[in-house]
């Protein structure tokens, strides 16, 4: 419940008291390693600057469709208005900033004007045909009132599903899903409230002509004019083709629909976790020749620093490019234990910091008989060696050979099909540990009057301690333990060791057990009260955990099973992430399918049909295909994963790409209402109305959405592959949506009955809206 900055800013400061009162008396230094808050600060400013470029590039394509400084102004203030007032409603909320709620609002960026842009244009639209400033904002926002509402609550809708995520990912989810919800509820009453009124105010009386404007600006303006002219006229001489005949009707719907839906289940990549970040950590843990004490331990790790010390700091000037072009370390630590050492880097460079790992693997390479183990700290890790990446492959069994030998038999074949992986065995698959066993002699034992319980409590009693009782002293309890002096002990060999019979004889522990040398673990794992040998395995960067998950049980675990390697006594399965990653998606696709629902069930119940959301809700599959095609682009330039965060941005999605559908189903319905038209010139027309607002909203939203998408900084990472699947799901549905919606729209309502149910109630939906 703490803040990690607050909590940091008081660690650092303690540290400065420290070494400047008695730490420095007694020569001593705290040296801090690693701060995580370097990467937290570098994240929210990067976060911060994306906001900030999107709402100016955002403000420029405002400016280059709308030709009006006053016009921009008033659509321009939805933004900072929105702003400022998810910031209060995600305090009044008690959630915190952090870097996925300041990415759902760089997200919202190009969301929070579509609403302004719909109303405002549509005042505009009426101020061209004559309407003054105060007529064409009442007619302007009345008319598209009920699609602006129908749009937002579609949005807000499908956020509804993510707020009970259970799943470790739901923490993630809440907080992109309030950030995105609070500023697009928000700006739909600043598009209905303020921007009217500040139209009203701010717009001319008489509406300025073409010839009144600029020769500059028309001139450099021309050829998008022209272009725009161009797309309009070729969309809407498309659509009339389209709706001259039936069969072209139902072979475009099918040739969307079914085409699209098709890609989207062909296409779709593996699926991951959660991305592993680039946090500047990179940690490694060194396993030297079993019996290894912390000397000789410490002896590996100074041959390893010989190898990497060019690269270490120098003067505090880092030697970046020293060795074959690896980055320079600014941080070194080391640190051993008997059998076992670890050793902590930085970057000098904190976006290379990647290329350490495999630095550190070739040195590691070069020391004979030491194993290393090196991963790159992930920004969901919980302890060494678990992150979001890790999947946890145990195999239980009662005899510890058996299970030695298929840990790593096991892992054999996991390094040869899962090339780059590395997988860290717990405990350790040696058996080099030297070790004392004593095996009592049962029938001896027996017949000197004692038990195997009562000779391990004697063993035990010699070489450390046996609990004997607990003693209460003013309601404190004592535990009592019964030993041997050190001086008496030490003397005697584990051979030697006197055992009181319960004859009254005193006899050697060699009389009663065999003492025996033997190589064991320096670890036991027990998994539900049976043996484990439990290997944590970490896939390649470039191969997505479910892929990985998919070779590990149908190439390793499978044939083991069917061989008979792996029989009752012997199981192997799988958790760690890979448990997590199939609960998470489980909870997903429930969720996107109740969103789906709920935004359905919401347009049937403003358009009071059950006919009209279904033209709607097509635009789905083409939203699908757009956004696997934009994660496949984006993985042509980066290593991008569909991982949970980005499965999200389908179900933003879901709430989005029906925005533009509503604009023209809302608009046809108004044409068939006033004017009288018929359902195909009226849907044609309402496609040549709305296509400007159309193409203005999702350019809108598309240019705030490019920053995050293209520029690699400290945290873009967690949010690349979330806005390049909304990025390429507003694209293709966008163009697409205007060809398909139409057709869908004429068929439904040649349906015989659907004519009869639109009646003067269900084709007044706007007014009933509103």
């Amino acid at each position: 419940g703490s803040n990690l900055l607050d909590v940091m800013a008081g660690v650092k400061a303690a540290a400065q008291r420290l070494n400047d009162g008695v730490l420095r008396q007694r020569g001593l230094l705290l040296h801090q390693s690693y701060d995580d808050t370097e990467y937290v600060n570098a994240s929210m400013q990067s976060v911060q600057l994306n906001m900030g470029l999107g709402a100016v590039l955002t403000t420029i394509v405002l400016l280059l469709f709308l030709r009006s400084g006053r016009s921009t102004l008033i659509v321009g203030t939805a933004i900072p208005v929105s702003i400022v007032g998810t910031f209060l409603c995600l305090r009044l909320l008690g959630r915190s900033l952090n870097v996925v709620s300041m990415a759902g609002m760089s997200f919202a960026i190009g969301m929070l004007v579509d609403n302004a842009v719909v109303v405002l244009e549509n005042i505009y639209r009426h101020h061209q045909m004559g309407r003054s400033p105060a007529q064409a904002a009442c007619r302007g926002t009345t008319e598209v009132w009920g699609a602006t509402l129908a749009s937002t609550l579609t949005t807000l809708a499908v956020f509804l599903p993510i707020l009970f995520v259970r799943e470790e990912a739901g923490q993630l989810f809440r907080d992109i899903a309030l950030a995105i919800s609070c500023g697009v509820g928000l700006s739909l009453l600043v598009s209905v409230i303020v921007i009217p009124t500040a139209a009203a105010k701010i717009l001319r009386e008489t509406p300025r002509q073409a010839s009144d404007r600029r020769s500059v600006l028309s001139t450099v303006l021309a050829p998008l004019d022209a272009l725009g002219r161009l797309l309009t006229s070729l969309v809407l001489k498309i659509n009339r083709g389209i709706q001259s005949s039936v069969l072209l009707q139902i072979l475009s719907v099918l040739l969307f629909v079914g085409g699209g839906a098709t890609l989207a289940w062909v296409l779709v990549p593996p699926v991951e976790y959660l991305p592993n970040g680039n946090r500047n950590s990179v940690k490694a843990r060194l396993i030297p020749p079993p019996g290894y004490n912390v000397t000789q331990v410490q002896d590996v790790a100074r041959r390893f620093y010989e190898r990497v010390q060019p690269l270490v700091e120098v003067d505090q000037t880092p030697k970046s490019g020293a060795i074959a072009d690896a980055p320079g370390i600014v941080d070194y630590t080391f640190g051993a234990s008997a059998g076992r050492g670890y050793i902590s880097a930085k970057a000098a460079d904190p976006q290379r910091a990647h290329e350490l790992v495999e630095f550190m693997e070739s040195v590691s390479g070069s020391i004979p008989g030491v194993q290393c183990y090196v991963n790159q700290s992930g920004l969901f890790q919980n302890g060494w060696g678990k992150s979001s990446r890790s999947i946890e492959v145990h195999v239980v069994g009662p005899d510890l050979d058996r299970l030695i030998q298929l840990g790593t038999e096991m892992r054999s074949q996991i390094m040869e099909k899962l090339d780059g992986a590395t997988a860290y065995p717990v405990p350790t698959l040696e058996m080099g540990k030297p070790e004392l066993r004593v095996q009592p002699d049962k029938l001896r034992v027996a017949e000197s009057g004692l038990t195997t319980d009562e000779i391990g409590y004697t063993v035990d009693a010699y070489i450390e301690s046996a609990y004997a009782d607990t003693y209460v002293l003013d309601g404190d309890e004592i535990d009592l333990s019964l030993a041997v002096r050190d001086e008496q002990g030490d003397s005697l060999a584990l051979e030697e060791i006197p055992v009181a019979t319960g004859n009254g004889e005193i006899l050697p522990l060699s009389a009663l057990a065999r003492v025996s040398m033997y190589s064991g673990l320096d670890s036991i794992r027990h998994m539900n009260r049976e043996r484990a040998i439990t290997l944590n395995v970490r896939p390649p960067v470039e191969m997505p955990l479910a892929a990985a998950i998919a070779i590990i049980e149908d190439d390793i675990v499978r044939p083991l099973e069917e061989s008979g390697a792996l029989d009752g006594m012997y199981r192997a399965s799988l958790s760690g992430s890979a448990d997590k990653l199939r609960q998470t998606w489980s909870a997903l696709r429930v969720n996107f399918l109740i969103a789906v629902l709920i935004t359905y069930l919401l347009m049937a119940a403003l358009f009071e049909s059950w006919i009209f959301p279904l033209v709607i809700m097509v635009s789905l599959p083409l939203a699908a295909v757009g956004g696997i095609l934009g994660l496949r682009v984006v993985g042509l330039f980066t290593v991008q994963h569909l991982d949970i965060l980005t499965m999200l941005g389908f179900v933003i999605l879901v709430g989005t790409v029906v925005n533009n559908a509503i604009l023209i189903v809302h608009q046809a319905l108004n044409y068939m209402r006033h004017d009288g038209m018929d359902p195909q010139n009226a849907v044609v027309e309402s496609v040549g109305t709305r296509i400007r607002p159309i193409f203005m909203t999702s350019i809108t939203t598309t240019i705030g959405l490019m920053p995050l998408v293209v520029v690699n900084v400290p945290g873009s990472e967690l949010y690349r592959g979330l806005g390049s699947v909304v990025l390429g799901g507003l694209i293709v549905s966008t163009v697409f949506t205007l060809f398909l919606v139409p057709s869908l729209f004429s068929l439904l309502y040649a349906i015989p009955g659907t004519r009869r149910q639109t009646s003067a109630r269900q084709l007044a939906v706007a007014e009933h809206t509103s």
